[in-house]
């Protein structure tokens, strides 16, 4: 007669046709972190922690697996190598931000021994921080009206502020394409602007605008120009009053003077 043996790690010895052995069993492991005994557990602050363990006796080496919320064998994300210590450095990209998981291990002898599973513990991954950067440029910068030396500009706001919020515009101004300067600062949410400042008419002005958030500015918009011109009055038309009679009437232009009509 044979004894049998779920797991079988030395012979002792034969008598009598019985075959002794010792039969090893293991504990499960005691997970110490990351992580907590009940969901959905604390939130850690990195993507790659280090997981850990209370050793077993006897125990040749240890793996743990990690499941995705809601968890379970079909929703395992990562299963460790064979581990000889008591710590496992879990490499990048095996977790993702906002994610709830759940940890558990057994620990195994080279004979080919395992414990149960251990108990579970439960963490969370933190939220992904959006990455902040300058706006983008203003759009569609144009002129809206040219003046006696006055030129208004309008433009529309950026599509996207970079993750922060747009405090300011900056204007520039040039009388050479390419080669503006600032020219003011108006606050946001202001979208036109009146330039009216030193304009020479007859002159060509060349513009362009920034849009800033806290991170920084953003780089410039579209260029426009302008060449603002004075505006002369035309003469107004003499008005003639006629009673069956005809007049001559004299206008001088050149000192812009109706000099009056002689009835014929």
């Amino acid at each position: 007669m044979v004894a049998s043996f779920t797991s079988i790690s030395k012979i002792l010895f034969f008598e009598n046709n019985y075959i002794y052995a010792i039969q090893i069993t293991l504990s499960p492991p005691v997970p110490i972190a990351p992580g907590s005994g009940s969901g959905p557990g604390p939130t850690i602050s990195t993507l790659t922690p280090t997981f850990s363990w209370q050793g077993v006796s006897g125990a040749d080496y240890y793996r743990f697996s990690i499941s995705v919320y809601p968890y379970g064998t079909s929703n395992i994300i990562y299963t460790s190598s064979n581990s000889t210590s008591t710590s496992h450095p879990l490499p990048s990209g095996a977790l993702q931000n906002s994610k709830m998981y759940r940890w558990n291990m057994r620990a195994f002898t080279n004979a080919g021994v395992s414990s149960d599973y251990s108990s579970d513990l439960y963490f969370q991954t933190p939220a992904l921080t959006p990455t902040l950067s300058p706006p983008v440029p203003p759009i569609n910068l144009r002129l809206t009206s040219v003046d006696d030396k006055e030129i208004n500009l309008s433009w529309d706001a950026p599509l996207n502020n970079g993750g922060s919020a747009i405090t300011y515009y900056k204007i520039y101004r040039g009388s050479h394409s390419n080669e503006e300067t600032l020219l003011d600062i108006i606050l946001f949410p202001l979208s036109v602007y009146n330039d009216k400042k030193e304009i020479t008419n007859n002159s060509v002005y060349f513009y362009k605008i920034k849009v800033v958030n806290d991170i920084g500015g953003s780089n410039f918009s579209n260029e426009i120009s302008a060449i603002p011109k004075s505006t002369v009055a035309k003469p107004p038309s003499p008005t003639f009053i006629t009673k069956n009679c005809i007049y001559a009437c004299t206008y001088s232009f050149s000192i812009n003077t109706f000099l009056g009509c002689k009835s014929f």
